[in-house]
């Protein structure tokens, strides 16, 4: 299944692998306080997905070793995995930069632990969902208005032509100029509102049948994923991530890093006045545009390294002819 992933899959792989190959705290000079730190929370009070089941209570789930990985070997983040509601405090919140659900239903948290997240968010914190994390507390308007719009059936689970409204921004710039996914497809209902967020994905309707019965949106308008500002915070969020190939996908991690990098202030300047909010933000480097141009940097990076390791095996050899016979042999 993974062939029907996307064409830039390879590429956008090559960008969490290559690039951003090491982890802070194997990279010479910088200190492991330097990183991110993201709390993952994947409760189910609703219909549990196949992606975040644990085979025990003390595993970690697909969605959860995924984020885990993404973080190590990006050095971005360090994600930290929990269950309990507990964690759910002012002062262990302060603890981290970001948020992110993969939930489901009217989750166990009281009013104090909502009040915790929402206010992390609105001084300045970062969430970030996936999938069904729309899914979640409808009894509990503020996290609608948050997260940007609730969960309305799913009417297509095929692949399908994702269009990239923003090829600009921190989560999409190394995704191409569209790519073709399989996975369960989202519409929303309230309290989306387009005009209220940044799309940065939406679904190619020519790719579906809209004639579907399941089909409630008559606008043609399916976002597949968005960033906006709450309060002083940042949110976003992508309702892909139903399929387990999808996590395995280099795109979607790519798509992921970038989306929770941007709710992180990561990788830009600050927003010039005027222009902030949901924009993808200046750069603070010529950072590639493409994961196509990252792997071609990185393979002449290495073409310079062998030939650097060529030139001083050369001048070895000049300065001490007897370690030739060494080299030839080891």
């Amino acid at each position: 299944m993974l062939h029907h992933i996307l064409r830039a899959s390879a590429c956008a792989t090559a960008l969490l692998g290559t690039a951003l190959h090491v982890s802070a705290q194997e990279r010479p000079g910088v200190p492991p306080t330097t990183m991110k730190r993201v709390l993952v929370y994947t409760v189910s009070a609703g219909f549990e997905h196949d992606v975040v089941k644990r085979a025990k209570p003390d595993d970690l789930s697909l969605v959860e070793n995924t984020l885990v990985h993404m973080g190590n070997k990006s050095g971005h983040f360090q994600a930290v995995p929990t269950r309990e509601a507990a964690d759910f405090t002012p002062a262990n919140l302060a603890g981290f930069d970001l948020v992110f659900f993969y939930t489901t239903g009217e989750l166990p948290l009281s009013e104090d632990q909502r009040k915790a997240l929402f206010d992390f968010v609105k001084k300045g914190g970062a969430f970030a969902g996936a999938h069904c994390a729309t899914d979640t507390f409808y009894k509990v308007p503020e996290y609608g208005e948050m997260i940007g719009a609730y969960f309305d059936g799913h009417p297509w689970h095929q692949e399908i032509k994702v269009k990239i409204e923003d090829r600009k921004h921190l989560a999409t710039r190394l995704l191409g100029e569209g790519f073709k996914i399989t996975d369960e497809i989202y519409q929303f209902k309230e309290p989306y509102d387009r005009t209220k967020l940044h799309v940065l994905l939406s679904l190619d309707t020519s790719s579906v049948d809209l004639k579907k019965e399941a089909v409630h949106r008559k606008d043609g308008d399916f976002a597949l994923a968005w960033c906006k500002d709450y309060d002083k915070g940042r949110v976003f969020y992508t309702a892909l991530g139903h399929e387990p190939e999808v996590w395995s996908s280099g795109t979607f991690q790519a798509l992921l890093d970038g989306g929770m990098r941007w709710a992180m202030r990561m990788g830009e300047a600050a927003p010039e006045a005027g222009k902030g909010g949901a924009s993808g933000g200046k750069e603070t480097g010529k950072e590639p545009r493409t994961a196509r141009s990252l792997q071609v940097r990185g393979q002449r990076s290495r073409r310079t390294q062998r030939l650097r390791r060529r030139r001083a095996r050369s001048l070895r050899a000049r300065r001490y002819p007897s370690s030739r016979t060494d080299s030839r042999s080891t």
